[in-house]
Formats: C-alpha cells, sequence, structure tokens
C-alpha cells in the first residue's frame, strides 16, 4: 500500500487506486493531489478489497487487468456491500470491456493509454456530463 497526501489547506478526499503499475499509480496520485484527493494505492485485487472495507473512499479508480483477481471481480465484490463510486481505468478499451464495466457498477470507464488530462477532462463514458470526471461526484 502506497499512501500519496496532497499538500493544500483543505482536507484532501480519500481515493483508492488498484493497479499494479507502480509509474501509473504515481502519475494518477500527482494528477489527484492537484484535485485534492489523499491517494492509497493497492496493486492487487485482494489487497484493495481489504482497503476499501477498512477505510472510507470517496472514489475507487479500479485497472481490470491485476493479479490475482481482476478488476471485474473487484468490482463486483466492491458493489455488494459498498456504492462508492468506482471509475475503471484500465487497457481494456473494447466496447465489449466497457459495456461489462458500466453494467458490473462502475460509474465511468476510462481507457488505457490516457493523457492525465483527460481526469480533469469533461468527457466521461456516461453521457451528458460537463463537469470534470475527478470532479464530478467524488469529492467527500
Amino acid at each position: 500500500m502506497t499512501r500519496i497526501s496532497a499538500q493544500h489547506s483543505a482536507k484532501p478526499s480519500p481515493l483508492l487506486l488498484i493497479d499494479d503499475d507502480r509509474s501509473l499509480a504515481s502519475l494518477v496520485a500527482d494528477y489527484c493531489s492537484e484535485d485534492k484527493y489523499t491517494v492509497t494505492s493497492a496493486e492487487t485485487g485482494e489487497e484493495g478489497l481489504v482497503l476499501a472495507r477498512q477505510q472510507h473512499f470517496v472514489l475507487v479508480i479500479l485497472d481490470v487487468m491485476l493479479p490475482g483477481i481482476d478488476g471485474f471481480e473487484v468490482l463486483k465484490r466492491l458493489r455488494r456491500t459498498l456504492n462508492t463510486p468506482v471509475l475503471m481505468l484500465t487497457t481494456r478499451g473494447a466496447a465489449m470491456d466497457r459495456v461489462q464495466g458500466l453494467d458490473g457498477g462502475a460509474d465511468d470507464y476510462l481507457a488505457k493509454p490516457f493523457q492525465p488530462e483527460e481526469l480533469h477532462s469533461p468527457q466521461s463514458a456516461s453521457e451528458g456530463d460537463s463537469e470534470p470526471l475527478l470532479r464530478r461526484r467524488y469529492h467527500g
């Protein structure tokens, strides 16, 4: 588990990033900290599930291709007990994967590779949203 805190005067909102790519996790954490998030990172689905159940997070960013259980299974298990918003951030960007993620309970789906600025962009899987992904509904 990695924790990266934003250095802002307002209290940062807690965010959980479940992704086994450490360099991507660092990049996402840097961008999220600009939006006043404290990022906790897990490298496996199992670790992410434990953290999600132990702590309150305003958002989970979830990769699909993880060691052990995949992100779709993590999402399924999260949805059994939690309604925390989930943003799927994954290389699996085919239409069927997006449908599976959104139908499985994800709130948004962003395919890799992506530009970090896309986290600040108004584009999303949900038609008609005009707020940036990280500002739309994920602040606590």
